[in-house]
């Protein structure tokens, strides 16, 4: 048997404009059962299908009859939909923290960014540094492994001559 609650839920809701899957989510997380929602959804695409071949047969100055809702299936309505509207109302200000949280988050990595950046440019000019330094000491021990070599050229000169003179 269709639940009368939920498929008035469910056509209200889509009068409002809310989507299929947000209002049958809704229910589910207001524990009606998902056979309950599927039947009263099945009723509605019936009354959806019955209503458009009525109005195809129907003349159109013809005046619909509005159905008279009673004062109690009336307040159950407004019940139904001011939960709903309560629970998007707690949603939306859980998905405004998590926003929020999301920022804040956001706004703490850029900041490590910045500075693990600021420490890669200083890590940067040092290495340039380094190199430079290194340059120079290659120079300097090219200058002086040739000095050695011309000191070792003369050493071995003057241990000739030195040699030569002892045989004189």
């Amino acid at each position: 048997m269709v639940n009368k609650n939920i498929v008035s839920y469910l056509e209200e809701g889509k009068r409002r404009g809310f989507s299929t899957k947000l209002l049958k989510q809704k229910l589910l997380d207001g524990g009606f059962n998902v056979k309950d929602i599927g039947l009263a959804l099945r009723e509605i695409k019936k009354r959806a299908s019955h209503k458009n071949k009525n109005e195809i047969k129907k003349p159109k100055k013809k005046i619909k009859q509005r159905r008279t809702v009673s004062n109690k299936e009336s307040s159950l309505r407004r019940s139904v939909l001011s939960g709903a509207i309560k629970d998007l109302e707690v949603e939306i200000k859980n998905l405004e923290k998590e926003r929020i949280s999301l920022q804040k988050m956001l706004k703490n990595v850029s900041s490590v960014i910045d500075v693990d950046h600021e420490k890669e440019k200083e890590l940067q000019k040092k290495i340039g540094e380094l190199i430079g330094q290194e340059a120079a000491l290659n120079h300097k021990k090219k200058n002086l492994e040739a000095k050695i070599d011309r000191i070792s050229d003369e050493i071995n000169k003057i241990s000739k001559i030195k040699s030569e003179m002892s045989d004189v």
